[in-house]
């Protein structure tokens, strides 16, 4: 990218006081992004040609833009924090909130949860107090690296699976704990993480800490050697694969001998699921990677539960 091109598109930025707008968390993800590229290719140029008013005069123009929008966000993470440590914020209130950043819209069957929302930037703003860490832990066959779920899924898991006071939801191989620290605010059910990474664990834990969240909580550890019983609803954004995959599917169903379980799955793992006999497909997504996939359990004849 010339010069000229980078000056007319900060010149553009500059013109746009939505940015500004504390609710515009999309379009301000995409200026600073450019913003940073910018900066980088200015620097890319004086290397090769030289420092000159004009390229001293746009560094310091894209940094001070870059500077002021992410102070926006800034502070508006940090209100919502707020608000979520009284209270103000979360059930009921905080999806109404969270609609208002996403294209996916409530018992739509048709959503592809593919790329990006503005809702992943904000819940990652307000989430990550913090910068996270990177992992660390060794992948051992079967272990997937950790890639971050689309918050829209949660909004359809939330949906497409009613938690009431008895629930106890798990998010197995939970990362950063984004998953299970939305599903635990929108619904207020007791959650567990389960992370083999104590890096990604602990940081979720001080997360789920800062927020002032009790009914919560990360358990650094192999899933195969947690006792998950209790477990009623699953969440797999395909933590696993193979054998180790098949360990973790003899705990579930030993959890579904117990009581009737049901469990949300997306990426490749859903149709390795939906061959399971003693599961049955609640929302007939079991073929597609991209839909979030929702299971239940069979009784021991072979029946399924009533809802």
């Amino acid at each position: 990218m010339d010069l000229a091109t980078i000056l007319a598109e900060l010149e553009s930025l500059l013109n746009r006081p939505m940015l500004f707008d504390e609710r515009e968390v999309g379009p301000r993800a995409a200026a600073i992004d450019f913003l940073r590229f910018a900066a980088g290719s200015i620097r890319a140029y004086e290397r090769s040609h030289g420092v000159a008013s004009t390229t001293q005069h746009l560094y310091a123009e894209a940094t001070r833009l870059e500077h002021a929008l992410r102070e926006v966000d800034r502070a508006f993470f940090e209100k919502i924090r707020d608000d979520i440590r009284s209270g103000r914020l979360v059930g009921s209130r905080l999806r109404r909130f969270c609609d208002r950043f996403t294209s996916y819209e409530p018992h739509r069957d048709t959503h592809l949860h593919v790329g990006l929302d503005p809702l992943d930037t904000l819940v990652a703003g307000v989430l990550h107090s913090t910068p996270p860490p990177q992992p660390t832990w060794p992948l051992e066959p079967g272990m997937v690296a950790f890639q971050p779920s689309p918050m829209s899924v949660v909004l359809e898991l939330v949906d497409q699976t009613p938690m009431g006071a008895d629930d106890v939801f798990y998010d197995l191989g939970s990362g950063l704990g984004d998953i299970a620290l939305m599903v635990h605010l929108l619904t207020g059910v007791r959650t567990y993480g389960v992370e083999i990474d104590p890096g990604l664990c602990t940081y979720a834990q001080d997360q789920a800490t800062a927020l002032g969240l009790s009914g919560i909580m990360f358990i650094n550890a192999d899933v195969r050697s947690v006792d998950i019983g209790d477990g009623t609803l699953f969440y797999l954004f395909t933590p696993f694969s193979g054998d180790l995959l098949a360990e973790v599917v003899a705990k579930l169903k030993a959890a579904a001998r117990q009581h009737p379980i049901r469990m949300g799955t997306y990426g490749p793992i859903t149709p390795i699921v939906a061959g399971i006999p003693w599961l049955e497909s609640v929302n007939r997504h079991q073929e597609d990677p991209f839909r979030l996939a929702v299971f239940r359990s069979r009784d021991a004849s072979g029946a399924r539960y009533s809802s």
